[in-house]
C-alpha cells in the first residue's frame, strides 16, 4: 500500500540543465554579458588590492625621520585603494 502513494521520480541530467540555461541566457544576452564582465572586473580588483597593501608597507619601512613627507604618498595609495573598492 505504501508503494501506491509514491510519486514517480524523474531525474534531470546536467546536460539538460546546462542546455536549458544556455538557451535562456541567449534570449537575454546583454545582462549575461554585463554580469560576466562585472565578475571578471571584481576578481581583478581583488587581485590588485594586495599589491597596494605591499606599497603601503614599503613606504612605511622607508620612512626614517621625517614621516610627514610620506603622508601624501600614503594618502594617494589609500585613495587609489578606495576607488578600486567601489
Amino acid at each position: 500500500m505504501q508503494n501506491e502513494n509514491k510519486k514517480p521520480t524523474t531525474t534531470i541530467g546536467t546536460r539538460r540543465v546546462v542546455s536549458y540555461f544556455w538557451k535562456m541566457t541567449m534570449t537575454r544576452k546583454r545582462p549575461f554579458i554585463i554580469a560576466s564582465i562585472g565578475m571578471v572586473i571584481t576578481s581583478l580588483m581583488n587581485l590588485l588590492l594586495p599589491i597596494y597593501y605591499t606599497r603601503i608597507v614599503d613606504v612605511v619601512q622607508t620612512a626614517t625621520s621625517n614621516r610627514m613627507e610620506f603622508v601624501p604618498i600614503l594618502m594617494g595609495i589609500l585613495v587609489t585603494m578606495g576607488i578600486l573598492e567601489l
